[in-house]
C-alpha cells in the first residue's frame, strides 16, 4: 500500500515562498487583484482568473516543463486551462494568496471554494490539463491546490499540499470535472479542507496507487451526485505530519452549528457522502477518527453508495460507519473493519440542530436509514439504529433537533460477525453466514439462511413475538429479542 510522501512542513513552504520570489511566471504582487462583485458564479470567476492567471490557456495546445509558476495574489489562480489542452512537466507550481475575507474583497469566502478561484491549477469547461511529476502547494485559506470546474485533468507522480486554516482542498472536481490520478500524494492541514472532494457535486475523482492525508478534515468528501474511484490507495486523517494523533477539539463561535463560543468536537472522517454521491474503493485502507460517513441536511430520497472490496476501515475515535440525518447502503467485501473502543461498526442516527434542516422544514427531517451487507471476512462490532427516545437522550443538548425511529437493514453473507443487533429492522444471514451474539439483540426481522448459524452465548434468553425460544435455527422470525444473562 502506498504511503504518503512527505515532502513539505508548513515553515518549508514559507521558505518556499523566499526561495521562489516571482518565479519565472508570476502572477503579480499580493494586491489583492481587480475588485469585483461580492458574490459570484462561475462566468464572473473565470473572468478574475483570466484576467491575473499566470498561465492562461483557451484553446489550442501547450507545454510547460521545468517551470516555478507563482502566484502572490489574493482571490486569484496560478494555472487557468479555460479550454484547449495544457501541460506541465517537472514544475513547482505554488500561491500564497488566499480568498480574501476583507470587505475590499473581489468576491466573498464561501464562493471561492466552489469555483476555484483561488486554486494553484484550474481547469474550466472545455479545458485539460495534463500534470507530470509536479509539485502543488498552496498556503491561503479557500484556495485549493487543483480544481476541475468541467474540466478534464490528468496527474501522474505528482504531489499537491494545502496549508489554508480552512476550505482549501487538495484535489476537487465538481460540475461535470474529472480527476484522474495515478500515484499522486495529497496533503491538507486545514478545517473542511479535504484531501480529495467533489464539493459541490458532479465531479469524478479516480485514484489509483495513491495516497491522500489530511490533517483536520476528510480524507474523501463526495457530494450531490458525485463519484470517487480508489484503487490500491492509502486515505489517512487525523494525524500530523509526523504521525502524531490531532487533537480533535477546536473553538468556534459562528453559531452555525448551534454552539457559540464553546468547544466543539472536530470529528472528521476517511470518507463522507451525501446526496447521491457514490465511493468505490478496491484495496484501499482507510485510517481515521470516523471511518465512513453518510450525511444529509434535507429529507429526500437521495441514497450515498459506498462498495469496498479488500483494505480496510480504522475509526480512532468513532465509528466505522455513521450514518446520520441521510440514507446510507453500502457493501463491504473482505474488507478488515475496526471501530474504536466502545463505538460501533455501524450507527444509524438522526441527530440533526434545527438551523441545519432543510429551509422552511425546520428540524423535521427524515429519519435515517442504512442498508448494509457484509461480505466475506470477518466483521467485529455492534450495529445500532437509533430509535426516538434514544435520539433524546443522545441529542438533548441540540434544541430542536427531530427524532426518529431510524432503519437499518443488515445482510451478513458468507462472512463471520461477532456482535450485538440493536433496532435492527431486517437481519439476514445467507451462504453459510456466522452470527457470534456479544450483546443484548432486538430484531425485526430475522433470516438465517440454509447452513447458517446463530452462535448464542450460554445462559442466553430468546423470545420470538414474546415467546420464548430455546434457539434460532434455519428459517424467518419476527420480533426477535436476545437479552444476555
Amino acid at each position: 500500500m502506498k504511503a504518503i510522501r512527505r515532502v513539505l512542513s508548513l515553515a518549508a513552504a514559507a521558505a518556499l515562498i523566499l526561495a521562489l520570489g516571482t518565479g519565472t511566471l508570476a502572477s503579480g504582487e499580493a494586491s489583492g487583484g481587480a475588485s469585483g462583485p461580492a458574490s459570484l458564479n462561475w462566468e464572473q470567476s473565470a473572468a478574475l482568473s483570466r484576467q491575473n492567471a499566470a498561465i492562461w490557456q483557451d484553446g489550442g495546445g501547450a507545454s510547460y516543463a521545468d517551470e516555478r509558476i507563482v502566484s502572490k495574489e489574493n482571490d486569484f489562480t496560478a494555472v487557468f486551462a479555460e479550454g484547449g489542452s495544457l501541460s506541465l512537466d517537472r514544475s513547482v507550481i505554488f500561491t500564497s494568496g488566499r480568498e480574501a475575507q476583507s470587505p475590499n474583497s473581489t468576491m466573498h469566502f464561501a464562493d471561492a471554494n466552489f469555483y476555484g478561484t483561488a486554486a494553484a491549477v484550474l481547469v474550466g469547461t472545455g479545458g485539460s490539463l495534463t500534470l507530470s511529476d509536479d509539485l502543488i502547494v498552496t498556503t491561503g485559506e479557500g484556495a485549493n491546490g487543483v480544481f476541475s470546474y468541467g474540466g478534464g485533468i490528468t496527474m501522474t507522480d505528482t504531489v499537491v499540499e494545502c496549508y489554508g486554516n480552512e476550505n482549501a482542498h487538495g484535489i476537487d472536481a465538481v460540475q461535470g470535472g474529472t480527476i484522474y490520478g495515478v500515484g499522486i500524494d495529497v496533503y491538507t492541514s486545514g478545517i473542511n479542507s479535504g484531501a480529495a472532494a467533489t464539493d459541490t457535486g458532479g465531479g469524478i475523482i479516480e485514484l489509483v496507487d495513491s495516497a491522500l492525508a489530511a490533517r483536520m478534515a476528510p480524507g474523501v468528501y463526495v457530494d450531490g451526485d458525485g463519484k470517487a474511484s480508489l484503487t490500491n490507495t492509502t486515505v489517512t486523517v487525523g494525524f500530523d505530519r509526523d504521525g502524531n494523533a490531532v487533537d480533535w477539539a477546536y473553538v468556534t463561535n459562528d453559531g452555525r452549528d448551534g454552539v457559540s463560543d464553546e468547544t466543539k468536537q472536530n470529528t472528521a472522517e476517511g470518507l463522507v457522502l451525501t446526496g447521491n454521491a457514490v465511493i468505490t474503493a478496491m484495496d484501499t485502507d482507510v485510517i481515521a477518527p470516523c471511518g465512513v460517513k453518510f450525511h444529509s441536511q434535507s429529507a429526500t430520497s437521495q441514497v450515498g453508495v459506498l462498495t469496498m472490496t479488500g483494505g480496510s476501515l480504522t475509526s480512532t475515535a468513532c465509528d466505522v460507519i455513521y450514518v446520520t440525518g441521510a440514507n446510507g447502503s453500502g457493501v463491504l467485501d473482505g474488507v478488515t473493519c475496526s471501530p474504536a473502543e466502545g463505538r460501533y461498526l455501524i450507527r444509524v442516527c438522526n441527530l440533526v440542530p434545527a438551523n441545519l434542516a432543510e429551509p422552511g422544514v425546520g428540524a423535521k427531517i427524515c429519519a435515517a436509514t442504512g442498508d448494509f451487507t457484509l461480505k466475506n471476512g470477518v466483521y467485529t462490532g455492534d450495529v445500532w439504529a437509533l430509535n426516538a427516545v434514544e435520539e433524546e437522550t443522545w441529542g438533548a443538548q441540540l434544541d430542536g433537533a427531530g427524532r426518529y425511529d431510524n432503519s437499518l437493514v443488515l445482510t451478513v453473507e458468507n462472512a463471520e460477525w461477532a456482535g450485538a443487533a440493536i433496532h435492527v429492522s431486517e437481519l439476514t444471514l445467507s451462504k453459510n453466514a456466522v452470527w457470534a451474539v456479544t450483546g443484548d439483540s432486538d430484531i425485526g426481522s430475522l433470516t438465517v439462511g440454509a447452513g447458517c448459524a446463530v452462535e448464542l452465548p450460554v445462559g442466553a434468553v430468546v423470545t420470538i413475538n414474546g415467546a420464548a425460544a430455546d434457539a434460532l435455527a434455519a428459517g424467518t422470525y419476527e420480533n426477535v429479542c436476545v437479552t444476555l444473562a
